[in-house]
C-alpha cells in the first residue's frame, strides 16, 4: 500500500492502521485527532490546542468513542522536573508564593507581508486547512530559528512561544501545585509587539496568572529556566533539563523515603503512549489534561491580544463579565473543514 500521502484522510480510512501520531501546526491537531478518534483510532498528538472550545470537543470524542490520547510531551518524564515538582509537594520549601517561568524570545524580526509562488511538493490549501484563506509565503510555513519562527508566531496556525515553550515548563509548575484545576485566575500582560506585518504573535512575553489560592506564575521571555518560591527556600533549574538548584542546603541533600509524597516516574511520552494502547489504561497526559493546560495559555494569549486584565473561571469555562473575550474561545473553520 501507499505509505506515504499529503492528505491524513487517507490514514484515518485504513483498517490496517491502529494509532495515530499528529505532529502539525496547531490549527490542525486537534481537527485531525478528533477525525482519526471517530474513524477507531488512537493519538498521540503535540501539544496544544489551537482554540478552547475544540480542546473541550476533543475531551467529548476521547470519552465517546473510548479512544486512548496521549499529548506528546515529555516533561513528567524527566527527572529534574518531577524532582522539583516533589520539593514543593512535599512542603519543603514551605508555602508555595510564586512560580517563576521564562521561555525562549519569540520571532524578533517582523515581515511584511506578500505573495510568493506555491512550490510543486506543497499542498497550500491542504496545509491551511480550517485557517483563513490567505496566499501563500514561504515564512508561513518555515523557519530559520534565528530572526523568525514561522507558523508558531502566526495567530491562525500556532499559540506562540506562550503556548510551545509555556506547555513544558508551566507543566511542571502545574504538577507542583496539584489542585490548579477548578481555580479561578486572573490574568495580566506587559507583552511586547513587532507591529504591522506577518508576526502577530508577542515577540517579548510578560504574562502573570493569579489563582484563587493566591499563587502566583510568572511567565516571561528569556529562559528557559524555572523557579518555585517558598517562604522557607526557592527551587528550580536555569535552562533545559539543568540540574535542580535551591538556596537551601537542606533541599539539595533531601532523601524521599516510603512516609513522603512520591510522584509517579513515568516512561517517555511514547513508549507510555503504546503501553497505554495495549492495556487500554490512563496515558501520562490525558484529553482533559491536555485541554486544561492549553485553556491556561491560550487564556494568556488572549490577554494579550486584547491587552486588558481577564479573569477565567474554569468550572463554566468562560471569562467573567467579558463578552469579547468570551468570543474568542473558538474560531470560525474554512468551508469543510468545520468540525
Amino acid at each position: 500500500k501507499k505509505n506515504i500521502t499529503q492528505d491524513w484522510r487517507e490514514v484515518c480510512s485504513r483498517s490496517d492502521i491502529d494509532a495515530v501520531v499528529v505532529s502539525t501546526p496547531d490549527h490542525w491537531h486537534l481537527p485531525i485527532s478528533m477525525a482519526a478518534i471517530r474513524s477507531g483510532k488512537d493519538v498521540i498528538c503535540e501539544k496544544t490546542s489551537h482554540t478552547i472550545a475544540e480542546g473541550r470537543d476533543l475531551v467529548n470524542t476521547v470519552d465517546r468513542y473510548g479512544a486512548v490520547f496521549q499529548m506528546a510531551m515529555e516533561d513528567r518524564a524527566l527527572p529534574e522536573y518531577r524532582r522539583m515538582a516533589e520539593v514543593v509537594r512535599n512542603g519543603d520549601i514551605g508555602k508555595l508564593q510564586r512560580i517563576e517561568i521564562t521561555i525562549p524570545t519569540g520571532t524578533t524580526n517582523q515581515i511584511a507581508l506578500r505573495e510568493d509562488p506555491v512550490p510543486d511538493e506543497v499542498d497550500w490549501q491542504m496545509w491551511l486547512g480550517p485557517a483563513p484563506e490567505v496566499p501563500f509565503q514561504k515564512e508561513r510555513i518555515m523557519a530559520d530559528y534565528k530572526d523568525y519562527i514561522g507558523w508558531r508566531t502566526i495567530r491562525d496556525y500556532g499559540g506562540g512561544l506562550l503556548t510551545d515553550w509555556g506547555v513544558h515548563l508551566g507543566d511542571t509548575a502545574l504538577w507542583a501545585m496539584d489542585d490548579w484545576v477548578n481555580q479561578s485566575y486572573s490574568i495580566v500582560t506587559n507583552n511586547e509587539y513587532l507591529g504591522e506585518g506577518l508576526f502577530d504573535h508577542a515577540k517579548v512575553n510578560d504574562v502573570l496568572y493569579r489563582f484563587e489560592s493566591g499563587i502566583e506564575i510568572s511567565i516571561k521571555s528569556g529562559g528557559p529556566s524555572l523557579k518555585f518560591i517558598g517562604s522557607k527556600a526557592w527551587v528550580g533549574n536555569s535552562g533545559w533539563r539543568k540540574p535542580v538548584e535551591s538556596d537551601s542546603q537542606k533541599v539539595m541533600n533531601r532523601v524521599y523515603g516510603a512516609n513522603d509524597l512520591r510522584l509517579k516516574v513515568y516512561v517517555g511520552e511514547h513508549r507510555n503512549f503504546v503501553n497505554a494502547i495495549r492495556s487500554r489504561g490512563e496515558t501520562m497526559y490525558s484529553a482533559e489534561y491536555y485541554h486544561r493546560i492549553s485553556t491556561w495559555l491560550i487564556c494568556g494569549n488572549l490577554a494579550g491580544e486584547l491587552d486588558r486584565k481577564l479573569y477565567w473561571n474554569p468550572r463554566l469555562e468562560a471569562f467573567e463579565n467579558d463578552a469579547e473575550a468570551n468570543s474568542l474561545r473558538s474560531k470560525p473553520a474554512r468551508g469543510k473543514w468545520a468540525i
